[in-house]
């Protein structure tokens, strides 16, 4: 079931690719035979017009979280554009709209309200995960657990020393993170780690015999495991699956 639902995953990315590509040749051949103006190509062929059909792919992923933050960050740069080639459009005063006095600091905003939102509202196939937090503080047995992290234009460095780890999400946009499981255990069955890597890196440190199962979307980036293996290379019924989506970044998985 969780082979056919990442071949269902990867051959609707595919798609998705496949006619970004074919629309953008059309436009350019129309562009060469003088159907297409060439403002529309300065705005149509761009990265923030590629930030904004990315975006509009994760929403229909269920990625909401990067999917409404790529689509406001896209159209930030976007708007500004369409208003210098088609004034009559968008009436607004785009003029004094620049990257140092207004698109950083809106950018800024953009993030501080998106992370703000993803904690009030936590997902609920976290709420067990919360649960088994909560009752080690009770017990006063929570020493240093890792449960999520959003890191921007930062760094962060975890390791889980808890008995039993029962999945994460990171998040990182032009910053670094260090998930260190080599102290901890998981369950048998599937456990998942969610990564979302914008401009960054991270790394995630698990013992050799761990079975690893890498399912994340890379444009320019990649997802790999790099463990040194030993002959002693016993794979369990336990699996840790690394999901999510890796943008001019980079994934390790290291022993």
């Amino acid at each position: 079931m969780k082979e056919q639902e990442k071949c269902k995953s990867n051959s609707s990315f595919g798609i998705f690719v496949g006619i970004i590509l074919i629309s953008g040749g059309l436009i350019y051949l129309l562009n060469n035979l003088g159907y297409v103006e060439k403002s529309i190509i300065e705005i149509v062929i761009t990265f923030p017009m590629l930030l904004l059909l990315l975006s509009l792919y994760w929403i229909f992923r269920k990625h909401f979280f990067w999917g409404f933050l790529g689509v406001l960050t896209s159209l930030i740069f976007l708007v500004p554009k369409v208003s210098t080639f088609y004034p009559n459009l968008i009436t607004f005063p785009f003029e004094n709209l620049t990257l140092e006095n207004t698109i950083l600091p809106i950018l800024f905003i953009l993030f501080g309200i998106a992370i703000i939102s993803k904690v009030v509202s936590k997902p609920k196939k976290y709420d067990k995960e919360y649960e088994f937090f909560e009752s080690l503080r009770e017990n006063n047995l929570i020493q240093k657990l890792f449960s999520g992290k959003n890191v921007i234009f930062g760094s962060s460095k975890n390791m889980v020393i808890a008995p039993l780890f029962k999945g994460t999400e990171i998040n990182t946009v032009f910053g670094g993170a260090i998930l260190d499981l080599r102290k901890t255990d998981i369950e048998e069955g599937e456990t998942i780690v969610e990564v979302n890597v914008v401009f960054g890196g991270v790394e995630i440190y698990v013992p050799s015999n761990w079975e690893i199962v890498i399912n994340t979307t890379s444009i320019l980036g990649a997802t790999e495991d790099k463990r040194f293996y030993t002959d002693e290379k016993t794979f369990s019924n336990k699996k840790l699956i690394i999901k999510g989506s890796c943008i001019f970044g980079g994934v390790e998985i290291k022993n």
